[in-house]
């Protein structure tokens, strides 16, 4: 899939700075933040750092199922999930030299209904 990304963005140089939202990302920021209960206002707009990430992915990859599944933030549905989740944000990262990635938690239909709104009144 990055080839893709790679291909639609030709010569031009990829966003800055990265933003993510949702799955894999808001949950590595609750980790970051040792949230109990997911905290929408907490985690929109989390910055985590490359070296930050590095050191998550270490400690979540180096983890049992098991284990993981007892982090609060974590749970049972995203226990297995969140390792391929790592993969993609590293491959992403790694690929387009991010030095970091903000977390979002306003989704993508938010951001389409205020484009729409934006489109309407001008």
């Amino acid at each position: 899939h990055l080839a893709a990304v790679k291909k639609f963005l030709g010569d031009r140089s990829p966003p800055r700075p990265l933003v993510r939202t949702a799955g894999s990302l808001t949950t590595l920021a609750s980790i970051e933040m040792n949230l109990t209960d997911y905290d929408a206002s907490r985690v929109n707009h989390h910055i985590i750092s490359s070296p930050r990430f590095q050191t998550l992915k270490e400690q979540l990859i180096n983890l049992t199922h098991e284990e993981r599944v007892n982090i609060p933030a974590l749970g049972v549905g995203r226990a297995d999930l969140i390792i391929a989740g790592i993969a993609f944000i590293e491959a992403i990262m790694e690929r387009w030299n991010y030095e970091a990635f903000i977390t979002v938690d306003a989704g993508l239909l938010e951001g389409a209904w205020i484009k729409a709104s934006q489109q309407q009144s001008s």
